[in-house]
């Protein structure tokens, strides 16, 4: 009987000991756009880093991604998306202006989770609208291209200029390079271009320049200082 009894002791011991390490299973934050599951073909990962992280330069907002595929012990999207926007303390901690979009890879589901600082503008709504979006160009057009879509019009909203050219640009440096061959036969078609109509060979110079002309974007990961967010924001299957 003593014997029992000291084996359940033991065990509810061990149970309340083990219980919060298995609970805390939150990740850590490795980037803006955190792909914990590989879901994402990874030159479209660094091209959403790129973007967001010009989001966070401009200092209007800071926008994080989480693709997971479990919740770390959270019941739900909802509430695994508010612990991990505490523990990540996205946004600036006077303008609580972060937002935290969470994407189970497995379930399929995404949760918006808004900032305090971003609530007037996102209110749950809109995000559900957003949303909705999102879900119509992930079927029409796949993850990738939706996901493109979601960051441009979250920025849109808060009136953010993105570069799509350059984010592209340094997702891939070798793309940037131009290949010689193709700059010289460029070339000769725009003198072939010019003789026959100088006009449109000057609008297609100033055009081009006015492309690579356009921001660029710096590295750094700012806007983390302690932002928290009320619960707000929408979630939806995909």
């Amino acid at each position: 009987m003593k014997l029992n009894k000291t084996f359940s002791i033991f065990f509810i011991i061990i149970f309340f000991l083990v219980n919060p390490l298995l609970a805390d299973k939150l990740p850590e934050y490795k980037s803006y756009f955190n792909d914990y599951t590989n879901f994402y073909d990874q030159t479209y990962v660094q091209v959403y880093n790129n973007l967001l992280t010009n989001i966070s330069n401009t200092k209007k907002m800071t926008l994080v991604f989480a693709i997971v595929s479990d919740y770390a012990g959270e019941g739900s999207i909802e509430s695994y998306a508010v612990e991990l926007f505490e523990k990540w303390k996205i946004g600036d901690k006077e303008k609580d202006n972060g937002m935290l979009v969470v994407l189970n890879s497995k379930t399929r589901e995404i949760k918006i989770e808004v900032g305090y600082g971003l609530e007037g503008d996102f209110p749950d709504g809109y995000v559900g609208e957003l949303l909705d979006r999102f879900i119509y160009y992930y079927k029409q057009q796949g993850k990738e291209k939706a996901t493109l879509a979601l960051i441009a019009m979250i920025a849109e909203k808060e009136k953010i200029k993105l570069d799509y050219r350059q984010a592209r640009n340094n997702a891939n440096p070798k793309a940037a390079k131009r290949n010689p061959i193709v700059m010289i036969i460029m070339f000769v078609i725009f003198i072939i271009i010019f003789i026959r109509n100088p006009l449109l060979a000057m609008y297609l110079m100033s055009s081009f320049f006015a492309r690579g002309a356009s921001g660029s974007f710096s590295g750094g990961l700012g806007g983390f200082g302690g932002g928290s967010s009320g619960g707000g924001g929408a979630s939806r299957r995909f």
